[in-house]
């Protein structure tokens, strides 16, 4: 594109001339004119449309969908970069997040908690937990139940008794305690004498690792 460059221009600028002062009118060249369609025509056939001399549109159509095509881009991109945003927050905030969790655990100790279950038919001199520690820790739970009956129930470390205890029928017995124990130490629940005929024992031993 270039502005009017024919004779009787001002500054590239078209004038009308005047015969009584001998004014040239400019001139308009089939150079500018050529230029001036080539540049219509760019911007017509840019957007996909066939030149039609019975269209006088055609201008107007290429120059709107020019416009939604970039609103459309401009929305898109921004869509992009907000979800990109959100996501980079997200792995920033987990990334934190994480930090703290793995800062926390660092600094408190984990404990290991073993619990171990045993139910069965007793008698007098019945064994019905027998398990070795496999940390240093503390004998923290024991439960005990008795479906009929009654007994007298000891509760030894390597043979070493630190508490007895009576269970009746339908009585559920909580006993919270805390005997340390070492890695290879046995733990034993001993049914020592049973009242009636046997009876149906469950039971349940806790540790934790100091």
């Amino acid at each position: 594109m270039h502005r009017i460059d024919g004779s009787g221009h001002q500054d590239n600028r078209f004038t009308e001339g005047n015969p009584q002062t001998g004014t040239e009118a400019t001139v308009v060249t089939a150079g500018w004119l050529n230029a001036v369609q080539e540049e219509v025509a760019h911007v017509i056939e840019g957007q996909g449309l066939v030149l039609n001399k019975d269209d006088n549109e055609q201008l107007k159509t290429a120059v709107n969908t020019a416009i939604d095509q970039a609103v459309a881009s401009c929305k898109t991109e921004v869509e992009q970069e907000r979800d990109t945003a959100i996501d980079s927050a997200k792995t920033e905030m987990n990334g934190v997040i994480d930090q703290k969790i793995d800062a926390s655990v660092g600094a408190i100790k984990q404990k290991h908690i073993m619990r171990w279950f045993a139910k069965g038919r007793l008698q007098t001199g019945s064994r019905v937990i027998k398990m070795m520690s496999g940390v240093n820790g503390a004998i923290k739970k024991i439960n005990g139940y008795l479906w009929s009956g009654s007994a007298n129930v000891s509760f030894e470390v390597n043979t070493s008794l630190f508490m007895t205890a009576g269970f009746t029928a339908s009585s559920l017995t909580s006993l919270p305690c805390n005997r340390p124990v070492s890695p290879g130490q046995m733990v034993y629940i001993t049914i020592n004498s049973v009242s009636g005929d046997p009876c149906d024992f469950t039971g349940c031993l806790e540790i934790e690792e100091d």
